[in-house]
């Protein structure tokens, strides 16, 4: 399991790319914040490519400026992927699923904040 701030992964290629990183170093679980991927339409997406992995996000959102800003999501194995029972939007900046297993397993991806960010742009964030 780890964890990493994406700074974006719109692209095709960044997400591939990421995939191949956590492929590499053995990471089954990881918790991506700022993917920036928008999609309103539905709360949960599930994205499974040829290289195996899931990319499950909940959306980002759109700034006063209309850029895509935000998003959290779960890069999980194919191993992963089938031991997943559930996943479940708590709020556009937090995201957790649960894993099969004795007792089962919680993981929670959480969107934060840098220390430079105004406060009045991250208080009081609802889903989308």
């Amino acid at each position: 399991m780890a964890t990493y701030n994406a700074n974006t992964v719109r692209e095709e290629a960044r997400l591939e790319e990421l995939a191949h990183c956590a492929e590499e170093r053995g990471v089954e679980i990881l918790a991506v914040q700022e993917h920036r991927r928008v999609h309103t339409d539905q709360p949960i997406n599930y994205r499974s490519r040829e290289w195996g992995c899931t990319f499950i996000t909940s959306s980002a959102w759109r700034n006063d400026a209309q850029a895509a800003t935000g998003g959290v999501g779960l890069m999980v194995s194919p191993r992963a992927r089938k031991a997943l029972r559930r996943v479940h939007p708590h709020t556009n900046r937090i995201l957790s699923a649960d894993f099969e297993g004795s007792p089962v397993t919680t993981v929670m991806s959480v969107y934060s904040p840098t220390n430079v960010a105004l406060i009045e742009n991250w208080k009081g964030s609802t889903m989308t």
